[in-house]
């Protein structure tokens, strides 16, 4: 079998550099619980100032998905990372909790300029060039990369926090956002923006939105796939790493061995997408959906009764399996249904439903650890896959080939 496909890498290659060089020195991650507690936070500051992240990202997630329909999305992305780079950073100098929120807002708000336009700017030059099937092969390899890249990363993340102390996490992550600049500036455009004056701007602006929210809302899958996303992000905010943190410290897990689980995390996650490629077949995905969250659900009740320090990593390991798994049949299926003059918008009203449901999941994720303790959470955060199941059950695809080519 080949590695790649014709015109795979001539299209593809900057993306597929990115997926891997932009993200091997972000490091941040398995140690950002674990900083803020040494600075002297609380969970739960620790899960407001995190929640205020995706809070800012959903007021503005629209509006710059939008805006990079209109002027472009290349240069959104690349503007969205020097932003985060530079915002990256300056954690390392900044100590107060109120400055950390402030940053954490404008962390967020950079990252909109990302987050619908990237994916808008891939899918986009591969449809223009009638490559749409690479589409799924793209995410999943990119998926590999970036875990490959992570395994790096959680190596190179216990190397940095032992030589220079965990605040040195801030300024090498910074860095990994200047890199992702860097490679993606290669990428030569396909959408071609539309030009008018401002006032026309701010029509096709207001219109933009308003059609993608109201074509979403009308569609017989994209509106159950947003509420499921909704509800998922909850979930694994819910089993995120401020219930596992101090979960794992409860077994006397060591500070230093974060960096090594983050690794192990990724080298897992890293065949996953990989596999899922055996099990995708266009019309099968809903499927592979319900049996993967009857799965999430039974692994809620193993970490409820698993009480030894092996047996609990291996099962958080298999957790990011299934999770890496899922992720490039669900952003496939997704840009399925999705127009591609609405491709970005519609892909920043999925953000925003994310971000939304980061602000509640992250946001009570503190308290509820501190409350119940983060065994407990995570098992909460398992039976969210029960209204999962019921939606996924409602999806008729049948009614979404009537209207897919009809964007209202």
């Amino acid at each position: 079998m080949k590695l790649f496909e014709k015109d795979e890498l001539k299209i593809l290659w900057p993306f597929y550099a990115e997926a891997f060089f932009g993200t091997f020195l972000y490091i941040a991650v398995p140690f950002m619980v674990l900083y803020f507690n040494s600075i002297g936070l609380t969970l739960s500051q620790i899960g407001i100032i995190m929640a205020v992240w995706p809070l800012a990202s959903l007021i503005f997630e629209i509006p710059t998905g939008a805006i990079a329909d209109i002027f472009g999305r290349k240069y959104s992305v690349i503007f969205g990372w020097f932003l985060q780079g530079l915002i990256t950073i300056g954690f390392y100098f900044t100590k107060d909790y109120y400055a950390l929120i402030g940053l954490f807002a404008l962390y967020g708000i950079s990252g909109t300029l990302i987050s619908g336009s990237y994916e808008a700017l891939i899918v986009d030059n591969l449809k223009l060039r009638k490559k749409d099937k690479l589409i799924n092969k793209f995410f999943s390899k990119s998926a590999s990369l970036y875990s490959l890249a992570f395994v790096i990363s959680g190596f190179i993340g216990t190397f940095i926090v032992a030589k220079f102390g965990i605040s040195a996490i801030w300024i090498v992550s910074g860095i990994a956002f200047f890199i992702s600049m860097f490679i993606i500036a290669f990428v030569k455009e396909s959408y071609i923006p539309k030009t008018a004056k401002v006032k026309k701007h701010f029509l096709d602006f207001k219109s933009q939105i308003k059609s993608s929210v109201k074509y979403s809302y009308k569609h017989a899958v994209l509106f159950y796939l947003l509420i499921i996303t909704f509800i998922s992000v909850i979930s694994s905010s819910l089993d995120g790493f401020i219930s596992w943190t101090p979960f794992l410290k409860e077994f006397n897990f060591p500070d230093y061995a974060f960096g090594y689980l983050w690794s192990a995390m990724n080298a897992i996650s890293f065949f996953a997408p990989i596999i899922s490629q055996k099990f995708f077949k266009e019309g099968r995905e809903r499927k592979i959906f319900i049996i993967l969250s009857v799965i999430t659900l039974v692994y809620g009740f193993a970490v409820l009764i698993a009480n030894n320090i092996i047996l609990l990593i291996s099962i958080l390991l298999f957790s990011f399996f299934i999770m890496d798994f899922e992720m490039p049949i669900r952003r496939s299926y997704f840009h399925r249904f999705v127009p591609t003059n609405m491709r970005a918008t519609i892909g920043s009203l999925d953000n925003m439903s994310m971000s939304l449901a980061k602000v509640i999941g992250i946001g009570i994720a503190g308290f509820l650890v501190e409350w119940i303790g983060g065994r407990d959470t995570i098992f909460l955060a398992s039976l969210l896959m029960i209204p999962i199941i019921i939606l996924l059950l409602k999806i008729k695809e049948e009614k979404a080939s009537k209207n897919i080519s009809k964007p209202l």
